[in-house]
């Protein structure tokens, strides 16, 4: 009886380290998956990432160009600049359009269904006039801009400014007379040496655990023998 117990106490313990490995194995690949979505995106949709170059024109000729393949009532929301020769992203609530950066022509759209939590009215400035009036008040290349309503409960424009791998957001009022810009958050690091390195790392996290797991358990059953000897 004793040792039939001790069969099933083991029985239970082994099941417990192996399902200890998979969900740790689970909760790495979906990490891993989560970090290399740009990747995969480039995999699979190759035609959005055809770009010519890395140059980038001013920022208000992205928005103009896709208007022209977005519907009426679409809203465009968010400018997002290329890093490292990547495309362009305009997007208008569900929908997005990639663009070539040197040249502003569309490289690929997709239209999603039409939501309302993008603006409803056109802004008060042009996104020359936002992107000017924030680079007065912080230093660094506009690497993206988000539209006044946007979001909820959000009426400026928000331009980040990235500067040797550190981002400014600044806020911009959506104001004709004034236009008031401010520094919303400063300093923040960013980078692909930043992203590089939180993949690898989450790459190799799981190895510690996992090898301890299975030291332990081989130690454990090379242990048995010698006690019976």
């Amino acid at each position: 009886m004793a040792r039939t117990a001790k069969r099933k106490a083991k029985r239970k313990r082994d099941r417990s380290r192996r399902l200890a490995i998979i969900a740790l194995a689970l909760l790495w690949a979906g990490g891993v998956a989560l970090l290399w979505l740009a990747p995969l995106d480039r995999l699979i949709h190759p035609a959005r990432f055809a770009t010519t170059g890395r140059a980038l024109l001013p920022p208000g000729a992205y928005p103009a160009a896709a208007r022209a393949r977005l519907r009426p009532d679409d809203r465009i929301g968010e400018l997002i600049l290329s890093r490292g020769g990547g495309p362009v992203i305009v997007v208008a609530g569900a929908s997005r359009v990639w663009l070539d950066p040197p040249t502003a022509r569309v490289l690929a759209v997709d239209r999603g269904d039409p939501v309302d939590d993008t603006v409803n009215v056109e802004p008060a400035q042009g996104v020359a006039t936002v992107v000017m009036r924030a680079q007065a008040v912080a230093r660094g290349k506009v690497s993206h801009v988000v539209w006044p309503g946007a979001g909820p409960g959000q009426p400026d424009w928000l331009v980040t400014l990235t500067d040797h791998g550190r981002e400014t957001i600044v806020k911009v009022a959506d104001d004709t007379t004034r236009g008031g810009a401010a520094v919303a958050r400063a300093g923040r690091w960013q980078g692909r040496g930043a992203d590089d390195a939180l993949r690898w790392l989450l790459l190799a996290a799981p190895v510690v655990p996992i090898a301890i797991i299975g030291w332990r358990w081989g130690r454990k059953r090379s242990a048995k023998p010698a006690r019976r000897r």
